[in-house]
């Protein structure tokens, strides 16, 4: 997790990452390094493209609002990371982290 600026974090891929693994990152750290309540929602500040903090690696940043003139995509029901606004909340980024079980090609946070 790299800081971006003020309240805006990055998260850097790994090779084959995709939408559930930003989404679980992001959730992880928003609960274990910010404290933030569960239903805190976490938007898309900047959709998935180069790395700002790792040149050379695609990210996508992450912030608790949303960024000035970005529509609010909450009401969306797809795991998107491609376009600012896009937004869940930390329980249901979270959810993801749950889903990559050991042995299959998965992760554990």
């Amino acid at each position: 997790m790299l800081p971006v600026s003020e309240g805006v974090w990055e998260v850097v891929a790994r090779s084959r990452s995709g939408a559930q693994d930003y989404w679980c990152s992001i959730a992880d750290f928003a609960i274990r390094q910010l404290r933030a309540p569960v239903n805190q929602r976490i938007y898309v500040w900047r959709g998935e493209g180069p790395s700002v903090g790792r040149p050379g690696r695609k990210a996508v940043q992450f912030a608790f609002g949303l960024p000035p003139g970005v529509p609010d995509r909450s009401g969306s029901l797809s795991l998107n990371i491609r376009e600012a606004g896009d937004s869940l909340r930390v329980t249901s980024a979270q959810n993801y982290c749950y889903d990559r079980l050991p042995g299959r090609d998965r992760w554990l946070p």
